[in-house]
C-alpha cells in the first residue's frame, strides 16, 4: 500500500512539474528520439542496409514521434490543463471572427447571470434566510423637503434641530431613529486604520430588536454624561480584521483619538448603516459639526401603523417630511403636501 501511495505522489510531482518549462521539456524530448533513431540507423547499416533503407525502417520500428510526443505529455501534465487552455484560445479566436454573435452571446450571458443573481438574492433574503429585524416590512427612511429654500427636489439628511424637532413632534410613528457618518481612525500599534463608523442614537438597537452575537448591545445608559466610552463592532468586521478573536471583546480601542471599550459583536446579518463600528452618540440642538470635523447629517429610519401604504408624515419647522420604503431608492407622489408611502 505504501509503495502505491508513493508511485502515485511520484506521479503527481511529475505532472506538476510537467506545467512548467513545457518548451525545454519538449526540446528535450526531441533530442532523445533523435539519439534513438540514429541507434536504430546504425544498428540497421551494420547489418547490410543502405544509409537510406536503415532510416526508413528505423521510423517504421520506432513509430510516429507526433503521437509519441502527445502521450508523454498526456503523461507528464495535467491534460485538462493543457486542453483548457487550447479550448480558451479556440473560443477566442471563434468570437474574433464573428464579432456580432460574440456580442449577443456575452450580451446574453451577463443578463442570464445577472437575472440568476438577482432571483437568488430575493429567494435568499425573502425566503430561506430574511432579514431578522423585527417588523422590517413596517420600516422606512425619512426624507425631507425644504421649502423655504424653494428648490425642487429632497434630501435625506437632517440636521440636528431638524431630528430633535421631528422627534418632538412625531405622532406618526412607532419609534425614529437616526445615524450619521463618523469615519473611523482606529490606531493598532505603531499604524492606524480607517473604518466606516456611524454614530447611532439612542434605542437603535432596541428599534431593531436584535441581540448582541457577543457581549452587549448600546443601552440607554451608555448614552449619559460621564458615561465610559463603548462601541459595538460589525460581525464581518470582527472576522476580517480580527480573526473572530473573542479576546477583543472588553478590550480598550483607541478610536478617533478616545479609548473606547468594545462591548458587543452583532450577528452576521445586522449590517445598519453599512458601519464597521456604532458609537453612541446623543444628538445636541444647534450642533453641525461631526466627529471628524465635517457637516453633520442624520439619516432617519422610522417604524410605524402604515395604513394602506401612505400616512401623512410629521412637519417640522419650514420643511415637510415623507418616507421612503427601507430598500427601495426612488419614492412615488411627491407634491407639495409630500406623503408617506410605505
Amino acid at each position: 500500500m505504501d509503495n502505491v501511495r508513493i508511485s502515485r505522489l511520484r506521479a503527481f510531482a511529475a505532472r506538476l512539474r510537467g506545467l512548467f518549462d513545457v518548451q525545454k521539456r519538449d526540446n528535450d524530448f526531441g533530442e532523445e528520439v533523435k539519439v534513438h533513431l540514429q541507434l536504430l540507423v546504425d544498428r540497421f547499416v551494420t547489418q547490410g542496409m543502405s544509409r537510406e533503407e536503415a532510416a526508413e525502417a528505423a521510423r517504421r520500428q520506432f513509430g510516429n514521434t507526433t503521437i509519441l510526443q502527445e502521450d508523454r505529455r498526456e503523461l507528464r501534465t495535467f491534460v485538462s490543463v493543457e486542453d483548457l487552455g487550447r479550448d480558451v484560445r479556440y473560443a477566442l479566436r471563434s468570437l474574433a471572427r464573428s464579432r456580432a454573435f460574440a456580442a449577443v452571446a456575452i450580451a446574453t450571458l451577463g443578463l442570464a447571470i445577472g437575472a440568476s443573481t438577482a432571483i437568488f438574492s430575493v429567494i435568499e433574503n425573502v425566503l430561506l434566510e430574511p432579514f431578522p429585524y423585527k417588523g422590517a416590512s413596517r420600516m422606512v427612511f425619512l426624507r425631507i423637503h425644504d421649502t423655504t429654500r424653494g428648490e425642487e427636489g429632497d434630501r435625506q439628511g437632517y440636521t440636528s434641530n431638524e431630528f430633535l424637532e421631528f422627534d418632538q413632534q412625531n405622532h406618526v410613528f412607532d419609534a425614529v431613529i437616526a445615524a450619521s457618518d463618523d469615519p473611523v481612525l482606529y490606531k493598532q500599534g505603531e499604524g492606524v486604520e480607517l473604518l466606516d463608523g456611524a454614530d447611532v442614537t439612542p434605542g437603535t438597537f432596541e428599534f431593531f430588536g436584535m441581540p448582541a452575537l457577543h457581549g452587549r448591545v448600546l443601552q440607554p445608559a451608555d448614552y449619559q454624561p460621564g458615561a465610559p466610552p463603548v462601541f459595538v463592532m460589525r460581525q464581518k468586521t470582527w472576522m476580517e480584521r480580527f480573526n473572530g478573536d473573542p479576546g477583543v471583546l472588553n478590550k480598550t480601542f483607541v478610536l478617533n483619538g478616545t479609548a473606547r471599550t468594545l462591548i458587543g459583536i452583532m450577528p452576521p446579518r445586522f449590517g445598519w448603516y453599512g458601519a464597521d463600528v456604532w458609537i453612541p452618540e446623543t444628538p445636541i440642538p444647534g450642533a453641525a459639526i461631526g466627529g471628524a470635523g465635517s457637516t453633520r447629517r442624520w439619516f432617519l429610519l422610522s417604524t410605524g401603523a402604515i395604513e394602506a401604504g401612505r400616512l401623512q408624515a410629521a412637519s417640522c419647522g419650514g420643511c415637510d417630511g415623507y418616507c421612503q420604503p427601507a430598500g427601495e431608492n426612488q419614492c412615488a407622489g411627491l407634491s407639495r403636501a409630500l406623503p408617506c408611502v410605505g
